[in-house]
């Protein structure tokens, strides 16, 4: 039979001892941590803020653009061509305005061919958008026919870095 009388002696002897100092460390202890936690609350506020705001942004550049397949490309040139073809027939336009547009569609209709066949040309796709810019730089549009042609070259300029960033698909 197992004695109790040695845990009985060293009862007495833990139940002098003063637990209020261990408390009170422990009562320090925790207010340390909530006066440092107080401190950083506000940088975490920030911090926390700073990413709620920002991380849309981020992922945007990824996910929030424009992914270009094969048909998307074709649809753009399409577009664009449209955009051309309606603002030659708004209006009588000079030789060199007719052969600024003329000068377009053809470059444009080149980087479509190459395309077709499974290849984009940086080149042809280049010089096709500075040739829609010299159109709007030179020729006397119409409003209703230059905005669309404007925003047809931004979309050109966006699909073209999405070829350097290797996001078109064939």
């Amino acid at each position: 039979m197992v004695s109790l009388q040695p845990h009985m002696q060293i009862l007495p002897t833990l139940r002098g001892l003063q637990i209020q100092p261990c408390h009170e460390y422990m009562i320090n202890r925790i207010s340390l941590m909530e006066v440092s936690f107080m401190s950083r609350f506000p940088a975490i506020v920030f911090a926390v803020g700073a990413w709620l705001m920002c991380g849309p942004m981020v992922f945007a550049q990824f996910d929030g653009g424009a992914r270009y397949d094969g048909h998307s490309v074709s649809a753009l040139v399409d577009r664009v061509h449209d955009d051309l073809d309606h603002a030659y027939r708004l209006k009588h336009f000079s030789n060199d305005d007719r052969e600024r547009l003329n000068r377009a569609e053809k470059e444009l209709r080149e980087f479509a061919q190459t395309w077709d066949k499974g290849k984009f040309d940086v080149g042809r796709l280049d010089e096709a958008i500075g040739s829609i810019q010299h159109v709007l730089d030179n020729n006397k549009l119409p409003e209703n026919a230059r905005l669309p042609i404007s925003d047809d070259v931004t979309q050109l300029h966006r699909m073209r870095e999405a070829y350097k960033r290797h996001e078109i698909g064939l």
